[in-house]
């Protein structure tokens, strides 16, 4: 198991910078989440509660792909499942 205890001290050193990340990240996460649901997409609601990206993919969402029709977005994802399982 990694050694973490370096983080700890950083994070005991920097409260102020790890204060404005997380609160960074929150923000970005929570308006991604409530874009996704508030359009009914159950698939990027998913994808973004579940995968840590520093907020890249919320930011992502946020700005460009909420715009796209969400059952061509669910139509690409099925169509790289499916082709990920006939390997």
């Amino acid at each position: 198991m990694p050694d973490i205890s370096g983080f700890y001290s950083w994070i005991e050193s920097n409260p102020l910078y790890f204060s404005i990340f997380l609160l960074w990240v929150l923000v970005w996460k929570g308006v991604a989440l409530w874009k996704s649901a508030r359009k009914g997409s159950v698939l990027w609601f998913v994808i973004l509660m579940t995968v840590n990206t520093v907020s890249i993919l919320e930011i992502l969402y946020v700005l460009v792909l909420h715009k796209i029709d969400t059952s061509k977005q669910e139509a690409w994802v099925k169509s790289k499942l499916k082709f990920l399982k006939k390997k």
